[in-house]
């Protein structure tokens, strides 16, 4: 498995290299000092679930792709950017999220100068495996960033193309579980450990509420595995109660339908907790439609400008903001790091620095000083 990790988000935008550069030595102390106050919010944050620690002093890959031991992985030598041709396997770029997400790494890449091809599966976990097989049997890339629908699924896939001699750099979710198979390593916020830490400060602020959770497509991984995360914070907390659990679309239209029909079965619940910050706005639409908005609490996943926006009006309680530019552009850069023999995390949750005051989480006290990295 991957070693646990401390998350931190970044919601700024980055500076110049000149004017980071100029600005090293006078900021150098303030990023510290924030950065101490966000591990402190984290670890009590996810006291007794989580332990932390930076996911840069794993295993890494050697070039036949077994494992070796290092504080930063690298190949074992450097290889021209030129001979580089990645294959992009992408989950979907029909929600607003991934098609940032999708466009930052591709922007990435053509300032890298590294060729880079998307493959798109809509969602469909049969679709993308049958692209992976090809890709593999046609030697179409020497290199890939796997975006995948069910981690656990296409694992064999993933194997298959490892032993092939095709670099894999994992995002967005974990493959086969997060094992350590030989890939290049892993990149992203939507981990595990940061579900578990979300669903306990949840039910930490609401121990004895009776919640809704207005979920994603049952048939993706990430959804499955927040599910998972979501039923052990609810064994923690045996006096709150879990009122119902609806698979949506990831769309407004349907937060808003399943949000109208909830409030009907259960005129009571108390809390609605959302994955997405699309189906969040439905959800939203629904409540003030029947004069809730504001009185029956909402937590968010990935929060957008929008929802920041919501927060500071007191319509939304939380969020655990979205990183889509990072997520992307770090998939690249860590990848082109390991083709070119430079130092790189194995394991990169995005733990460089914060903007966030008291973060992960922007809540009302901090949202003023947050801003977000997508729109919808």
């Amino acid at each position: 498995m991957w070693p646990p990790i401390a998350f931190r988000v970044s919601g700024r935008r980055a500076p110049s290299p000149a004017a980071r550069h100029q600005g090293k030595a006078a900021t150098r102390s303030k990023e510290d000092k924030m950065a101490s106050k966000f591990l402190k919010a984290f670890a009590a944050t996810a006291a007794g679930a989580l332990v932390l620690a930076l996911a840069v002093g794993c295993s890494s890959p050697s070039r036949d792709g077994g494992p070796a031991s290092a504080s930063a992985a690298r190949p074992s030598s450097p290889q021209a950017l030129s001979e580089l041709n990645v294959g992009f396997f992408m989950t979907t770029t029909a929600n607003p999220y991934a098609a940032i997400f999708s466009n930052a790494v591709q922007s990435a890449a053509k300032a890298a100068g590294v060729k880079l091809t998307e493959i798109d599966s809509n969602l469909d976990l049969q679709t993308q495996i049958n692209q992976m097989q090809q890709a593999v049997a046609r030697k179409t890339y020497n290199a890939w960033i796997v975006v995948p629908v069910d981690g656990a699924k296409v694992c064999n896939q993933v194997k298959a193309a490892i032993n092939a001699g095709i670099r894999v750099m994992e995002t967005n979710q974990y493959v086969c579980n997060g094992a350590d198979i030989g890939q290049v390593g892993f990149t992203g916020w939507q981990t595990q450990e940061t579900e578990a830490a979300w669903w306990k400060t949840i039910l930490d602020q609401n121990s004895q509420a009776k919640v809704a959770f207005l979920a994603g497509p049952s048939t993706v991984g990430l959804v499955q595995s927040m599910k998972t995360q979501m039923e052990t914070a609810f064994r923690d907390h045996p006096q709150a109660s879990l009122v119902s659990y609806l698979n949506t679309d990831w769309s407004t239209q349907d937060g808003l339908r399943m949000t109208q029909d909830l409030l009907r079965a259960h005129p009571d619940v108390q809390v609605i907790v959302s994955s997405y910050s699309v189906v969040t706005r439905g959800a939203q639409q629904a409540l003030a439609q029947a004069g809730l908005l504001g009185k029956v609490k909402v937590y968010d996943w990935a929060g957008d400008t929008w929802l920041v926006g919501q927060i500071q009006a007191g319509n939304v309680a939380m969020t655990l903001p979205g990183l889509p530019v990072s997520e992307g552009k770090a998939s690249v850069d860590n990848l082109v790091a390991y083709w070119t023999g430079k130092p790189y995390p194995k394991v990169d949750t995005l733990t460089k620095g914060s903007a966030l005051a008291n973060g992960p989480y922007v809540t009302r006290q901090n949202a003023a000083g947050y801003e977000a990295q997508w729109t919808a």
